[in-house]
């Protein structure tokens, strides 16, 4: 293990910092992900007002992950593989947002152990994409058997997407 005295960190927080705020960032897109399949698979039914669709959503994006977890898993049709998941998710999404600095920061001073954390933050910002990717998949699926069609989806997806780069 390098050690290097005098309080000198090994590395520049650059990467240390953009790191943690992607695994952040993707962390917030699962739980928006799963607010919103919540709310359209679990929560609202079909054919609901648009005003009280958004609603919940505002409700619902309001709770962390662990709290939204536990809206899910009270649905008896509920996804147990999505729950699976998430469940060990919820622990490293809390280190993540709470513990992380606390509990890591001497890392900082030893090249090893900076690249463990770097690839724990790393395995989050991954897990959080596939968590994303399969919970979208899953609405988008539930939606189709409602009569939604793939091309209306996508057509939403690339309008909300449009909006977020021209922001």
């Amino acid at each position: 293990m390098t050690y290097h005295p005098r309080g000198a960190l090994p590395i520049t927080l650059d990467p240390v910092l953009r790191a943690v705020g992607f695994a952040l960032w993707q962390t917030q897109d699962t739980e928006n992900a799963l607010v919103h399949h919540l709310v359209l698979v679990h929560e609202f039914p079909a054919g609901g007002a648009i005003a009280e669709v958004e609603a919940a959503f505002e409700e619902a994006s309001k709770q962390p992950l662990g709290r939204l977890l536990s809206r899910l898993r009270v649905h008896d049709h509920a996804s147990q593989a999505l729950v699976s998941r998430l469940g060990p998710f919820l622990g490293d999404r809390n280190w993540l947002v709470h513990r992380s600095r606390l509990t890591n920061r001497a890392d900082l001073y030893h090249v090893d152990r900076t690249e463990a954390f770097l690839a724990r933050l790393t395995a989050i910002a991954d897990a959080a994409l596939g968590l994303s990717k399969a919970i979208q998949a899953s609405t988008e699926t539930h939606l189709e058997t409602r009569g939604v069609s793939k091309a209306y989806i996508d057509a939403k997806a690339e309008e909300i997407r449009r909006a977020w780069v021209e922001a």
